[in-house]
């Protein structure tokens, strides 16, 4: 008798744990196969800037589209889909600053903020270029513009980057930095080195690809104009050489 109950008890248990890890194995292809289903599958990308193009966002999203999640299920699912990591992705992309949010089912709207302009580029038209040197909305044409002209050899039209990251990120802060001590930027010429020509009348050389921060360059512009030029009247000072400056006056 007691062989008998024991070996009933066993099945019983052999049987309970069957049923349990079948549940399990069924609850968990179900969930799986949830985050499969069409109608959940982000389709729908609004995009609050006509100036972005909808190809640009999508090659951004499409490396978080393309991804799946710790337990291989698609990224691109409604309740899978990471606006947060989205928001970071366009921002390392330079497109822009942007807010993401999804909308049930299968939606996600992106409002672009506004892009603060950092140089006016013209080829025929004028357009407005952010601080990574991208053309991202058409400028009027200004007889005297409050930001700086780039003037380049270089056709460029709206969604190119008329500079590279190192060269716009570099000239940026170097207008900031000058701007600090009432030199105000009003083209930039680019050749082989740099021009910056100032509303003052006169203008200041730097190299290209310029490895020295731009604020411990604009301090020692400051310094000469103190100590060195005063009140003289200026042609230009050149910056180009690591330990020396040179300067020449009108």
């Amino acid at each position: 008798m007691k062989i008998n109950y024991y070996h009933q008890t066993k099945n019983r248990l052999i049987s309970k744990a069957k049923k349990v890890f079948a549940f399990t194995i069924i609850t968990t292809a179900a969930i799986w196969g949830f985050f499969w289903i069409p109608f959940f599958k982000i389709s729908n990308v609004e995009i609050n800037n006509p100036l972005i193009r909808k190809s640009q966002v999508g090659l951004v999203l499409e490396s978080i589209f393309s991804k799946k999640s710790g337990f291989y299920a698609p990224k691109n699912n409604f309740f899978l889909f990471s606006a947060e990591e989205a928001e970071q992705r366009i921002l390392e992309s330079d497109l822009g600053v942007a807010k993401v949010s999804k909308k049930f089912p299968n939606k996600i709207e992106l409002e672009f903020l506004e892009i603060k302009p950092k140089f006016i580029y013209c080829d025929g038209g004028c357009y407005y270029a952010d601080k990574t040197g991208f053309l991202y909305e058409v400028a009027p044409i200004f007889t005297e513009s409050p930001i700086p002209f780039l003037e380049i050899e270089s056709t460029a039209k709206v969604g190119d980057y008329v500079l590279n990251s190192n060269d716009a990120s570099f000239l940026t802060e170097f207008t900031d930095e000058i701007k600090k001590f009432g030199l105000l930027t009003d083209k930039i010429k680019i050749e082989n080195d740099f021009q910056i020509f100032l509303k003052q009348g006169w203008h200041i050389i730097l190299l290209k690809e310029e490895s020295r921060p731009a604020k411990e360059i604009s301090e020692k512009i400051n310094l000469i104009l103190e100590q060195k030029i005063k009140n003289s009247s200026i042609d230009y000072i050149d910056m180009r050489f690591p330990n020396k400056a040179f300067y020449k006056l009108k």
